[in-house]
């Protein structure tokens, strides 16, 4: 969720020079004592889309107000491209959402272009003010996905490993796009490595699922990573994920490079037996500094899908979980989705007998790189 970026000026005199700044008309400050709108004002974006080849294609932005008022609450919005140009990505916007009594939650649309060219992930902000004009803060909207370049290499893969160049002329940014088609439960990472030249952005989305999504740093050196889960998604049909620079200028050059990595990290080989007086116990390990969400996935012995359980592991945290409840008789496996970082999971189903106390373990593995 993108959290808006507040701007707010501590006297009557800052307030107007940066108001006028902006281009909106200069206006009174707040009476003394009111709530002032940037601090109500605690949520806000709008949903990435795919530009299309033609045409208009429309963007849903959103509010939201931390706190309901008695009184209707007026906000004036205008676009503001960030990396996308008005007229070419978007048609320019002004308008007014208005917070009626109660309301915290409102929603404004956007136009956006389509076309066939080969381009990046563009980005647009909304700048924000009160009815009266008064600027309180700009806001990081949506992103516009672009459509049109061929993926390059092969189609993702566990394993896949493909090196590029990420030279580019000008200040436009160079983009490499790919495209994987997903299993689904099932869990990916994404590693960016090797690079050198401009610092790396890697973006990720799964189109009306996965908002887009800047690698974290992992490991050593200069790689970004990341990760997603497809369970709550369905089967999404492809996954573009797109990796790009700053745009090098004059510095552009054979040094501009990178590594894209892509692993399959859903955790699978443990058994499940709960038939007669055998019971089995799921442990799950997370030995990192980082917290860690995921879904078990639990199967029959005839490969149909059982039940799901979700869990949150703080970081170096472990949990047990009795599978009796989601398997109460029979046999199977289970699967886990997650978003940590590949081998840094571990698991392992502890099958006993109640009768005898004899009792034998199956680990829970990724798929080998």
């Amino acid at each position: 969720m993108l959290l808006p970026v507040c701007i707010v000026a501590s006297t009557p005199l800052l307030l107007a020079t940066f108001t006028a700044a902006l281009g909106f008309p200069v206006a009174d400050a707040p009476a003394a004592g009111a709530a002032p709108l940037v601090q109500r004002l605690i949520n806000g974006g709008c949903d990435s889309v795919w530009e299309g080849n033609s045409g208009l294609t429309t963007m849903t932005c959103w509010l939201d107000l931390s706190d309901p008022s008695n009184e209707a609450t007026v906000v004036r919005y205008s676009t503001l491209g960030g990396t996308a140009v008005p007229e070419i990505d978007y048609v320019p916007a002004e308008g007014t959402l208005t917070f009626e009594p109660g309301v915290t939650h409102v929603t404004a649309t956007l136009a956006i272009v389509g076309d066939t060219h080969a381009e990046g992930i563009d980005s647009l902000t909304l700048r924000l003010g009160t009815s009266a004009g008064v600027a309180v803060q700009e806001m990081t909207s949506g992103y516009i996905v672009n459509d049109d370049p061929e993926p390059v290499g092969a189609d993702l893969s566990n394993g896949f490993m493909y090196r590029g160049s990420l030279m580019s002329e000008g200040p436009d940014r160079h983009v490499d796009f790919f495209r994987a088609g997903l299993h689904h439960p099932a869990s990916y990472e994404a590693v960016v490595d090797e690079v050198s030249g401009d610092l790396l952005p890697l973006m990720l989305e799964i189109p009306g699922a996965l908002r887009p999504q800047h690698g974290e740093p992992v490991g050593v050196g200069a790689a970004l990573s990341l990760r997603f889960d497809t369970s709550p998604y369905g089967v999404p049909a492809a996954l573009p994920v797109a990796v790009y620079s700053g745009g090098c200028g004059l510095d552009c050059g054979l040094d501009d490079t990178y590594r894209l990595r892509f692993y399959e990290t859903t955790l699978s080989g443990a058994r499940i037996n709960n038939a007669g007086t055998t019971r089995t116990v799921l442990i799950i390990q997370n030995p990192s500094d980082r917290a860690v969400t995921g879904r078990v996935h639990f199967w029959t012995e005839d490969g149909g899908y059982a039940a799901m359980r979700t869990f949150d592991l703080a970081p170096r945290a472990s949990l047990a979980l009795d599978t009796t409840e989601p398997m109460p008789d029979g046999s199977g496996a289970v699967t886990v989705t997650h978003d940590a970082p590949y081998g840094v999971l571990q698991g392992k189903a502890i099958t006993f007998d109640t009768t005898t106390g004899f009792s034998s373990d199956s680990f829970l593995q990724p798929k080998l790189r």
